[in-house]
């Protein structure tokens, strides 16, 4: 479960958008402000769409907890902060990191196959 999110995070700041993809269940849902993206197909589109290379950043996620629903499904619960380049630089004068969104995220997982895979996923900013 722990290489799912990690994965999730990695795959993203990477732009390995094959793996995210593979990260979901086909049908899959998100949640994030007020929006809901179905399948795992649109949800790798909406997230290229707004993570292209200029925009990727770091996802840092800490606090995670897991709990058992069933014995092929689990709820997990995440406290999240992304960093986005800074291209002034701050304290570094080639650029540096800040924290430009922080959260939760709030999934459902199932372990289809074999595989655990996320079912679904709320951002809560």
């Amino acid at each position: 479960m722990r290489d799912l999110i990690a994965g999730y995070c990695q795959f993203l700041d990477d732009g390995l958008f094959d793996d995210f993809e593979q990260l979901w269940t086909a049908d899959a849902v998100v949640h994030v402000r007020g929006d809901v993206y179905e399948g795992r197909t649109r949800i790798r589109e909406w997230m290229e769409q707004v993570q292209p290379p200029q925009a990727r950043g770091r996802h840092l996620v800490s606090n995670t907890r897991f709990t058992m629903v069933g014995e092929h499904e689990a709820a997990c619960i995440s406290d999240f902060v992304f960093f986005a380049r800074n291209p002034q630089g701050g304290l570094f004068p080639k650029g540096g990191w800040n924290a430009s969104a922080s959260g939760r995220y709030v999934d459902r997982s199932t372990d289809a196959e074999g595989t655990w895979r996320l079912a679904e996923r709320r951002i809560e900013m």
